[in-house]
């Protein structure tokens, strides 16, 4: 009888060792023919031992087993295959990343790569992944943002009105400087 339940334990001890300790299965095969030889003992001593042999097993094998499988995670292989358990933030990501792309609005900055309609700004020296309502622009033109749609930042490029109106004043500026009348030529 000693034999039987050593056989038993040791198969179990070895179901437990393969959940914890990466075999490749090697342990698991063992546990297995552990528990046939279990029940094969038990049958070889009297029909009642070897049928309650199975039945402890019927019951164990599934409680151990699911015992295992609920602690697998934590372990070091566990780990491996499972992530850690996300945040409440990272659960619903878009409420403090909303947030900080909310603050963006209306903020003007420069593209740091070429717009083809999508690209890299930065805004108060942080980088953004932006697009363009649907223009070309070049890397160094100055923009805007002018919408936040889900996780995309919407820019337009701000013209340099600067420039423009100082060009544009120049042309329409009248200029004092008369030609010489025929009266004044020498």
């Amino acid at each position: 009888m000693e034999w039987i339940l050593i056989t038993l334990a040791a198969g179990l001890l070895l179901l437990i060792l393969e959940v914890f300790v990466p075999s490749g299965g090697i342990l698991g095969i063992i546990a297995a023919i552990l528990f046939v030889v279990s029940v094969a003992l038990g049958y070889m001593q009297s029909s009642l031992t070897g049928s309650v042999m199975l039945l402890t097993l019927g019951i164990l094998l599934p409680i151990v087993s699911a015992i295992a499988v609920h602690y697998w995670p934590r372990t070091p292989t566990g780990k491996h295959f499972f992530p850690n358990h996300p945040t409440k933030e990272e659960l619903n990501p878009s409420v403090p990343h909303q947030n900080r792309m909310n603050d963006l609005l209306e903020v003007e900055g420069r593209a740091v790569t070429p717009l083809r309609p999508s690209g890299v700004c930065v805004f108060n020296d942080v980088r953004v992944d932006t697009i363009t309502e649907g223009m070309m622009l070049e890397a160094g033109d100055k923009v805007r943002v002018i919408r936040i749609h889900g996780s995309q930042v919407v820019v337009r490029k701000i013209e340099d009105t600067s420039h423009e109106l100082n060009s544009s004043t120049a042309e329409i500026e009248p200029s004092f400087d008369l030609p010489p009348t025929e009266q004044e030529q020498p």
